[in-house]
């Protein structure tokens, strides 16, 4: 299985605690793939920030950075379970999704 990050956008404070475009919002993509079958999840994570907290101006923050900040917020055990579970439902579907009897 392979697991993948995205980062599509985020959201920024002009101006916070003394410092210039603090992320405060990242929406992030979690891909799992694998044989050709994906399975992707969406959402945001909150980034509080204070003053005196360690900062990195945005012009200079990696996707690792990103990364390490979201997988602090999410459970990523969980989403990797939910990946291998869903591909396996792909591979063999145990349900189909049918039109009713009267119309076959």
């Amino acid at each position: 299985m392979n697991y993948t990050w995205d980062f599509p956008q985020f959201e920024i404070r002009k101006e916070s605690e003394g410092q210039q475009d603090v992320i405060y919002i990242v929406h992030w993509r979690y891909t799992g793939s694998e044989d050709g079958y994906l399975y992707s999840v969406i959402g945001t994570v909150s980034l509080p920030y204070s003053a005196g907290d360690p900062f990195i101006p945005f012009v200079s923050v990696t996707k690792a950075d990103v990364e390490g900040w979201v997988e602090d917020c999410v459970d990523l055990d969980e989403m990797k379970a939910c990946a291998i579970a869903e591909i396996a439902e792909k591979k063999n579907p145990t349900t189909e999704t049918v039109p009713p009897p009267w119309e076959l």
